[in-house]
């Protein structure tokens, strides 16, 4: 038989038992809790099958600054990049018949713009006083082409392709054509490689060109008019 001391003592190591089991399913019952409310959130998540549905957006930085913008009215749709002041510098838009993209200087100039339209597509840039300088673009049809200008926007040079051949040009300061290289179709020699040298007024004054079967040069008067020919057949 069990004495007292030994019976209290069996007592108090069950005492301690239960409680070590009492609290591993205390804390299993909170995994379960935390499990069951996690699951029910991912349900909640997953139910919500509606986007946030507004016209325009606006994102901030930490200290509240402005610095994407989104935005859409009348078919249209764009969204704006801004500085730490607020100003935008790059915008990118579409609507029902093209779309674009622009890159704006920090004086708010457009210095770079990309679009493209029913017309053609296109890529312009410009100085930092706004002018275009350089025009990239195909208003259709086969045609491709490349314009230099001048501060005051006149045309000095071009490059361009199409159908009919290749093609380069030079202009005057009053954005006249004073020489141009080609290949495509040739006056009196027809298909080949040609050289035309224009006056002020822009009228063909000399010309040269070739072919496969024929080459030479052609001097011309104002008129426009053969005033003499080196032909070599």
């Amino acid at each position: 038989m069990l004495t007292i001391e030994e019976r209290l003592e069996r007592l108090e190591t069950r005492n301690a038992v239960l409680e070590r089991r009492d609290r591993l399913v205390k804390r299993a019952g909170s995994v379960c809790l935390v499990l069951a409310c996690a699951a029910g959130m991912v349900g909640f998540a997953a139910s919500q099958n509606q986007d946030l549905k507004v016209h325009s957006i606006t994102i901030i930085d930490a200290q509240g600054k402005p610095h994407i913008r989104l935005a859409t009215d009348g078919g249209r749709a764009g969204i704006a990049l801004l500085d730490n002041e607020g100003k935008p510098h790059v915008g990118l838009a579409i609507r029902e018949n093209g779309a674009g993209l622009a890159i704006v200087g920090k004086d708010g100039k457009r210095r770079v713009e990309v679009g493209y339209n029913e017309k053609g597509s296109g890529l312009i840039i410009r100085d930092e006083e706004g002018h275009d300088r350089i025009d990239i673009g195909s208003p259709g049809g086969g045609t491709y082409a490349m314009v230099l200008k001048d501060k005051a926007g006149r045309m000095r040079g071009e490059i361009g392709t199409s159908e009919k051949g290749v093609g380069v040009s030079f202009h005057d300061e009053q954005g006249k054509m004073r020489a141009s290289l080609g290949e495509g179709t040739v006056p009196n020699l027809g298909e080949g490689a040609g050289l035309w040298v224009f006056d002020k007024n822009g009228k063909p004054r000399v010309g040269a060109g070739g072919n496969d079967t024929n080459h030479g040069i052609i001097i011309l008067d104002e008129a426009g008019k053969p005033a003499s020919g080196l032909p070599k057949p």
